[in-house]
């Protein structure tokens, strides 16, 4: 693939099994975001409770808590994609969540 160089950078997304992303693991993820710098992750399984608050550098974060039992998703977009989040109201009994980006030079897409 040949890319202008008037050409927006890809956008590239990280998928993680995160299966409880605690304080302790939440450092060691913070560093391979930075690391490896994607556009926007999707998390399932960080078994985040409402109480706690996660807070990356660079990046948004829409999630929605199980609050029992582990469970949980999340996705974390870079500020600059201008994320919003997208209601997804036939999907009130299964654990999902979506946003909307607005990308410069790209067309709006919906995660």
């Amino acid at each position: 693939m040949t890319m202008n160089i008037n050409s927006p950078p890809p956008l590239s997304i990280l998928q993680w099994n995160s299966r409880s992303l605690n304080r302790s693991k939440l450092t060691e993820f913070k560093l391979k975001l930075r690391l490896h710098d994607p556009s926007i992750v999707l998390l399932s399984e960080p078994h985040w409770l409402d109480e706690f608050e996660a807070s990356f550098s660079c990046y948004d974060c829409f999630r929605r808590n199980r609050n029992a039992y582990g469970g949980g998703v999340a996705i974390l977009a870079k500020s600059s994609l201008s994320p919003v989040l997208f209601p997804l109201s036939h999907f009130l009994t299964i654990e999902a969540i979506a946003i909307k980006l607005s990308p410069l030079n790209h067309p709006p897409l919906i995660v």
